[in-house]
């Protein structure tokens, strides 16, 4: 019997490596989707004003199930929802929309007015019914992004969907507006990061290899978004 270990036949089989794993795009469940309201009171004249990045401290945050509640009622009529705040968007950049039934802080007889057809004007338009939140004691109509008192006068507030967020200082994050953020998901759900797609540039500051992403921004100085990865992205 030979001493030296016997070897199998042939050449030894090598290992191919892994593939890599193809990104896949997965869209955000509704836990994930973050609400606001605007702490400043609605003004339809300030609404071609409000920044594409919000300052942290112009915003409140609806707790958990609020904004599960909130996301769960847009995404029943997402799609009639999406197509009545482009139009929204549309007649506000043109200077022809306007917003006259909103209550003003002391108008109890707007408000009362407002109360007493809230709903069969929503029931004519087909519209989804206002969400209650904050205990029931406000109401969030979604085809108009506003929240509105229940049971007194008091200015509206505008929500905000948050699905993009912004690191403006170190640990403070904020939801960017709707226009934007739906520009930023657009280049994400395409994965323009990919060298396949040939639009890696090297950046100095930061330093690393993205795809930059124009942005489209009104009244607003021009934004770029960086995409190094489906994990690092800058604005």
């Amino acid at each position: 019997m030979s001493s030296e270990s016997e070897l199998p036949f042939g050449e030894p089989e090598l290992l191919a490596p892994a593939p890599a794993q193809q990104w896949e795009y997965a869209p955000l469940s509704a836990d994930q989707v973050r609400w606001y309201w605007y702490k400043a009171a609605f003004s339809p004249v300030g609404l071609r004003s409000l920044p594409v990045v919000p300052h942290r401290g112009d915003l409140w945050r609806y707790c958990e199930a609020d904004s599960l509640r909130l996301e769960e009622d847009y995404r029943a009529s997402e799609a009639e929802l999406e197509r009545e705040w482009w139009d929204e968007q549309a007649a506000v950049a043109r200077g022809e929309w306007e917003c006259s039934d909103v209550a003003l802080p002391s108008d109890w007889s707007a408000f009362l007015t407002a109360s007493a057809t809230a709903t069969p004007a929503a029931s004519t338009a087909g519209a989804p019914s206002p969400t209650p939140v904050r205990s029931g004691a406000y109401e969030v109509s979604l085809a108009r992004r506003l929240m509105s008192p229940c049971y007194w006068p008091e200015a509206a507030h505008r929500v905000l969907r948050g699905t993009w967020f912004a690191e403006k200082a170190a640990g403070e994050w904020v939801p960017l507006t709707t226009a934007l953020a739906e520009q930023v998901e657009g280049f994400y759900r395409s994965a323009v990061w990919d060298p396949v797609k040939g639009r890696l540039e090297s950046f100095a500051s930061p330093p690393l290899r993205a795809a930059r992403c124009e942005l489209a921004v009104s009244g607003e100085r021009p934004l770029e978004a960086l995409f190094a990865s489906s994990e690092e992205a800058w604005l």
